[in-house]
């Protein structure tokens, strides 16, 4: 396949995305989307629901068996040199470059607990100019082909006969694509910033625009006005200030002498009656303040909207009530659930199968970046607790799961407060009272 993912990219060079990064307007919404979707970090979870005293017989041990399994992958993540988080935020940069590649290395753990498994060794992205992506016809992603340094991409598009037999060709089993959005089902993906490039283009074209007119009309002007003490006004030699011998008329040889002055905080005497002026210095900044606050204002809401277009496109969500409190949640659960998806489909799910085999990675695969309430739906969901809780639709059994997935705390039984005892004096007050309603022997 094509190293370019659209026509951005192949006009105008693989690194075009990565320019537009350094604008601080494209970038910072970018960031702020990475900073939500690893606020919660990247947790694993036991895919078995908790069992409970009217569970199935069996149930207790398959959960205890899923739970050594999550135990295992929690960790070979914790062990990579690299902080898996790190990892991931590079992974990211699939939004705004259309797709990201990261390769996984095993070895074989010698001793410890885990003694005779296959641990992960590193999982690194690799840059895109390293390698093309390989595919069949149709579209379905069967690894990709190393780049040597020195040779074109180009050498490698169109139709590879047994690519698997080529020396830079790599298996998607050893490899993480991460993409957000296929148009036709493209492998490449699409980049969320494609729709602030004609923003950043034209800031692009102005800047220098601006700068020259600084420099020609930004600063004062000084204007020498007179007559001169004599007729002599002829030509006569001088030192310019770039240091060449020059003759020069009067007017140039004034203008230079008091440039010189002017630079080096000296005085010039010229004979005459002669006047010095400042004129200008203000500027017509105006337009050039109005262009770039409007072009800054285009490519955030630019980046943003594609970001909650997305979201909206393939889940239902709260963004079109226009709750502002809600865009960044949506954006969060929609981002977490997908990434989680991608990380649990191609790395966590073969690293189960290789050392558990094939029918446990089915049952038992850790789910990754399970979704959490947000902070505006947080007051809802534990009111809707409180209700299921006193009408009995969640039992004591159930407390736990559900606290662990509605909130994602953990829940340890005994520990929550319980109805408090009646001291003395209460208990007291109680049989008084029971006595009361007593009828009295007659």
């Amino acid at each position: 396949m094509p190293q370019t993912i659209d026509d951005a990219e192949r006009d105008f060079g693989l690194d075009i995305y990565d320019r537009m990064r350094n604008d601080p307007f494209i970038e910072g919404p970018l960031r702020f989307q990475e900073a939500l979707v690893l606020e919660d970090g990247v947790p694993l979870g036991n895919p078995i629901p908790e069992p409970s005293p009217t569970s199935e017989p069996g149930a207790e041990d398959l959960y205890n068996a899923a739970q050594e399994v999550l135990s295992f992958c929690q960790e070979c993540l914790d062990e990579l040199e690299e902080p898996f988080e790190t990892t991931v935020e590079s992974l990211l940069r699939a939004w705004s470059h259309g797709y990201e590649l990261a390769e996984t290395t095993y070895r074989l753990e010698g001793g410890g607990r885990y003694d005779r498994r296959l641990m992960l060794e590193s999982v690194r992205v690799i840059p895109h100019s390293n390698y093309v992506l390989l595919s069949d016809p149709f579209q379905r992603f069967l690894g990709v082909l190393g780049i040597k340094p020195g040779r074109s991409a180009a050498l490698f598009s169109g139709p590879i006969a047994k690519p698997e037999e080529h020396p830079g060709f790599v298996g998607r089993e050893k490899l993480i694509h991460v993409t957000f959005r296929k148009p036709e089902g493209r492998l490449t993906g699409w980049s969320i910033i494609r729709s602030a490039y004609d923003a950043w283009k034209r800031c692009q074209i102005v800047k220098p625009v601006q700068l020259a007119r600084l420099g020609q009309f930004g600063g004062e002007s000084i204007v020498l006005t007179g007559t001169p003490l004599s007729s002599d006004v002829g030509e006569r030699p001088r030192t310019m200030s770039d240091g060449s011998r020059q003759t020069v008329d009067w007017a140039s040889w004034v203008a230079d002498a008091l440039a010189a002055a002017y630079k080096s905080g000296g005085a010039v005497v010229v004979p005459g009656d002669m006047r010095l002026l400042t004129i200008g210095g203000e500027g017509d900044k105006g337009a050039f303040t109005e262009f770039f606050k409007e072009a800054n204002r285009e490519k955030m809401v630019a980046v943003l909207t594609s970001a909650r277009v997305l979201a909206e496109s393939e889940r239902n969500s709260q963004a079109d009530a226009d709750k502002a409190e809600n865009v960044g949640d949506v954006l969060k659960k929609h981002f977490r659930q997908k990434l989680g998806a991608i990380l649990r489909r191609q790395l966590i799910r073969p690293l189960v199968a290789l050392n558990y085999g094939e029918d446990a990675a089915k049952l038992m695969t850790p789910s990754c970046m399970g979704s959490t309430i947000g902070q505006p739906d947080l007051a809802a969901a534990s009111s809707a607790f409180a209700s299921l809780r006193s009408s009995g639709g969640i039992t004591d059994p159930m407390v736990g799961t559900v606290v662990r997935k509605w909130f994602a705390l953990e829940f340890v039984p005994g520990e929550s407060p319980g109805e408090e005892e009646p001291d003395g004096n209460d208990a007291n007050e109680e049989d008084k009272a029971k006595k009361a309603k007593e009828p009295e022997d007659k």
